[in-house]
């Protein structure tokens, strides 16, 4: 009798902990929730969203306005970690908490009923922040918060008004206005008239911290065309680093594979800026954002598998650096040609193009025969001479020989993969001048992985030299 006593006794005390341990448990579940938490936004252009949990209710800041939700727990399971809770505008919240003990972050789904009453899930990460429950002032503190997400922004570099310039010309005629989110923090619009582009930059403390450029599709070719030259000034804008041909060749393939299936989104990150194509099913446009965020260093790879890393396509040369066409067209000693003294001898300076990018251009005593080189100064994109109708025969033949000798010369071009015979440049040569000269006539030579062409542009007779692209 005495010994069932002492079992009954032990089979109490060992219930009473489980039940203290399960409580213990349900307690640290549910005050594992109660503080600040922060979802960050994958879109720049609106704020992070801010949850402020106390024991019956949740304030959520969200673009500069607060909403205030009661709530009731309606679940708990105590094995995942996991508890259910019921918000007063019937939405509810599954949260998995990963550690009670260790506030870190919450595996939030929303669950919630559409406009057509269909169950919709939405998975979220909310990030802890701090043990605070509530705030004083929800207006003051929603401003604060978009505020100071846009002030640790990096700026664009590009004012907002070089925007409004370029992409207002005669092609496009847009119509411009400003929204303030808050009294540091607008959103600059512009919407071209026949609705088909739409700008937008998010302005913080008067410099663009965020644009983004809207296309809708259509299947008018005007529009196509639209849709080509405001991506192209976009870019030059916003990536004036990159060869223009390299940046058109990434837009122009990106808007290609967005068209072929919309569900893609393609990324880049090139030197802090973070580029995003994609396409948007609501608007049914195709969207090019940018934003300059070097403190976002973990997305310059996202993690979402829909996104994928599209990368600018490698720069490419004629193979032959500013170097090579000083070394043959700077004090050449005099040729006799025909009883006449031809000597070649350019003087190369450093200018800008109308775009305002740096090219290098040598120039004749009579500027004449102009010289131009654009691209890096180690491996030139394109090679133009220039020379006018005036100038004597034999020194045209003179400058258009030596052009076409370097431009040839196996050892001197690292783009030719196959080299040519003196005789075949000649029997080109033989061919292509006297058509220039006397006729006016075009022609072009493949040159490894380059193409050597002729023409007759503004009384200039033209030699070139750059990358032979085959038309797609």
């Amino acid at each position: 009798m005495f010994k069932g006593k002492w079992l009954v006794m032990a089979i109490f005390i060992m219930f009473a902990f489980l039940v203290s341990a399960c409580s213990g448990k349900e307690a640290a579940l549910t005050s594992g929730i109660l503080g600040h938490w922060v979802q960050e936004s994958d879109d720049p252009k609106y704020p992070d969203i801010h949850y402020y949990i106390s024991q019956d209710k949740i304030i959520v800041l969200q673009e500069g306005e607060a909403t205030e939700h009661k709530y009731k727990v309606q679940e708990k399971d105590l094995d995942f970690n996991r508890i259910k809770i019921l918000l007063d505008d019937k939405s509810t919240r599954e949260i998995t908490i990963d550690d009670p003990n260790q506030k870190k972050t919450l595996q939030v789904v929303k669950e919630f009923e559409d406009i057509i009453l269909i169950n919709v899930r939405v998975d979220q990460i909310w990030t802890y922040v701090d043990e605070v429950q509530t705030i004083g002032d929800p207006k003051a503190t929603a401003i604060s918060l978009v505020d100071d997400m846009y002030n640790k922004k990096d700026a664009l570099n590009v004012p907002r008004d070089e925007f409004k310039n370029k992409m207002t010309s005669e092609i496009f005629a847009f119509t411009w206005k400003a929204e303030k989110i808050t009294a540091r923090t607008e959103i600059f619009k512009g919407k071209e008239k026949d609705n088909l582009l739409t700008f937008e930059a998010v302005i913080h403390d008067e410099k663009v911290k965020m644009a983004s450029l809207h296309l809708k599709e259509t299947n008018d070719v005007e529009s196509h065309m639209k849709n080509s030259i405001a991506l192209l000034g976009f870019l030059k804008m916003t990536m004036p680093d990159v060869e223009i041909e390299e940046a058109t060749k990434w837009s122009s393939d990106a808007l290609k594979k967005l068209r072929e299936e919309e569900d893609q989104a393609l990324h880049l990150s090139h030197k802090g800026k973070h580029y995003d194509y994609y396409y948007d099913k609501n608007n049914k446009e195709i969207v090019l954002k940018v934003v300059d965020d070097k403190t976002k260093t973990a997305k310059d790879e996202p993690k979402d598998s829909t996104q994928k890393i599209y990368a600018i396509p490698p720069y490419e040369g004629v193979g032959m650096s500013l170097s090579d066409f000083k070394f043959y067209f700077v004090d050449e000693e005099p040729i006799n040609i025909n009883g006449k003294e031809v000597k070649i001898a350019l003087d190369f300076t450093e200018e800008r193009d109308q775009s305002g990018k740096a090219i290098n251009v040598g120039r004749n005593k009579r500027n004449d025969i102009v010289l131009t080189l654009v691209g890096r100064s180690e491996n030139v994109k394109i090679a133009e001479l220039k020379i006018h109708a005036n100038v004597p025969y034999e020194e045209r033949v003179e400058y258009m020989l030596q052009f076409a000798s370097i431009s040839t010369e196996h050892g001197l071009n690292k783009t030719m993969k196959a080299a040519m015979t003196d005789k075949e440049v000649i029997d080109w040569l033989n061919k292509a001048i006297p058509l220039l000269f006397e006729k006016g006539e075009v022609s072009h030579i493949v040159v490894g992985e380059d193409v050597l062409a002729t023409e007759l542009r503004d009384s200039y007779y033209v030699i070139s030299l750059r990358k032979n692209l085959p038309m797609k």
